[in-house]
């Protein structure tokens, strides 16, 4: 473990093929209701502006991150992360058909999202916050405006927000400039609905939403599979 331009660097000491992965610390929860979708659009953004590279390469939104990743040859991968810091430093010279286009692919990958305001259980259980967000449908990204995404990365894609991790050493060509900022403050949503409720659903069958604590997941899971 070490400390790259001041971002906390997860290395192994091995040789051939590597894996990177870029991490910032920001979950579609995140995502204030007025801006549902936001951060899966700034990874479309950002990725677009590097899927050049001759690498397999990628990005994904999960339940605890925002990663950018790619495997390859170390030299080769170092350039894909630095290549990433560069698009998110000089988020706001992105030209506006490309913000525009890529709103474009994100309504073709979910279309049910830009038609409907909420299509999930825990929209109904936190409301439009916290974990609700998660299944917020995608309407506002429509209208959403480049200059709200640059202040959306100025927020949350800085040093104090990244981690980076390769799975052999690290080359000297890595070079990781992301801009400084605060750390950011994440807030804890209470649940909307915090007792046994029957929500009516347009969709068709019966679904059933449960929180447990995650020591108990694979208890529940194994629980319902049986």
């Amino acid at each position: 473990t070490v400390l790259h331009n001041t971002i906390p660097s997860y290395a192994t000491d091995r040789t051939g093929l590597c894996t990177v992965t870029l991490i910032f610390g920001l979950v579609l929860r995140n995502d204030p209701a007025t801006l549902a979708c936001i951060t899966h659009l700034v990874e479309h953004v950002v990725l677009y502006m590097v899927e050049h590279l001759p690498l397999l390469l990628g990005g994904v939104v999960d339940d605890d991150s925002v990663k950018f990743h790619a495997t390859g040859d170390a030299e080769e991968v170092a350039q894909f992360l630095n290549a990433v810091a560069v698009a998110v430093s000089g988020f706001s010279s992105v030209p506006e058909e490309v913000f525009s286009r890529e709103k474009s692919v994100i309504e073709a990958e979910d279309p049910s999202a830009f038609c409907t305001v909420s299509n999930g259980l825990l929209t109904n259980r936190f409301g439009a916050n916290g974990l609700g967000v998660g299944h917020f449908g995608a309407t506002a990204t429509t209208g959403m405006r480049l200059a709200e995404a640059v202040e959306w990365v100025d927020r949350w894609f800085t040093a104090e927000n990244a981690a980076v991790t390769f799975t052999g050493r690290i080359p000297g060509s890595l070079d990781i400039r992301l801009p400084s900022g605060k750390v950011p403050l994440r807030e804890v949503h209470p649940q909307v609905i915090d007792s046994p409720t029957v929500v009516r659903s347009p969709k068709a069958g019966v679904a059933l939403s449960l929180l447990v604590p995650a020591e108990f997941s694979s208890l529940l899971g194994e629980a319902l599979y049986r």
